[in-house]
């Protein structure tokens, strides 16, 4: 048995609204899309190795051309008809099927499939498949593993907030920098008192 909740809710677009926890379906898949191939891949391999799931089948697994269309600004209703063929650009599209032990009736125990959605831009079969892997983690609702939790997950991808972040420590730090080093001298200084007082109290007995 796989399972697959499909319905026509409008997906929500991170482009637009920034991203809130608990995130929907919607913006984690494109979170996804938009990550980095390499922090995807490490973060799915953690998944294979035992942090969030069992091994992972492609169900299926495509590369082509997908068409692109631009709505008509005129066009009130936004038919089909209306909109605009721009060009195509290729894709990478994976399915991927992960087994899944169920409690019956009865104490009687199944495997199911549950399914992990993965689509990048490109040829890049690696990432749409290690992004299957993460979007069914992510889909588990629970924090067991890190894999599991999806502010982790996202932000971590994430190339912009990681890379700006890691990237901004080349930046000059001279304020915090030197409140540690008082920090530091203060606590030192704090401790020599205590240890001589200590020693004084000693030479006493």
């Amino acid at each position: 048995m796989v399972e697959c909740n499909n319905n026509d809710q409008e997906p929500d677009d991170v482009t637009k609204k920034s991203l809130e926890f608990p995130s929907s379906r919607s913006q984690r898949l494109q979170i996804l899309t938009r990550g980095e191939t390499g922090a995807v891949t490490s973060l799915a391999y953690a998944v294979i190795r035992g942090y969030g799931a069992l091994h992972p089948t492609v169900g299926e697994l495509r590369v082509g051309q997908l068409p692109v269309y631009v709505d008509n600004p005129f066009s009130p209703d936004g038919a089909e008809e209306d909109t605009y063929y721009i060009g195509q650009i290729k894709a990478t599209e994976a399915e991927m099927l992960i087994p899944v032990t169920v409690e019956k009736e009865r104490g009687k125990k199944e495997i199911e499939f549950e399914i992990g959605y993965g689509i990048c831009f490109g040829q890049n079969e690696t990432k749409a498949i290690a992004m299957g892997i993460l979007d069914n983690s992510l889909e588990a609702g629970n924090k067991e593993f890190s894999t599991q939790d999806e502010e982790f997950v996202l932000f971590h991808i994430d190339s912009v907030e990681s890379t700006g972040f890691i990237s901004h420590l080349k930046m000059p730090h001279y304020v915090t920098f030197q409140s540690k080093l008082d920090s530091v001298r203060k606590t030192k200084k704090g401790n020599a008192k205590v240890d001589q007082e200590e020693k004084t109290y000693a030479d006493q007995l």
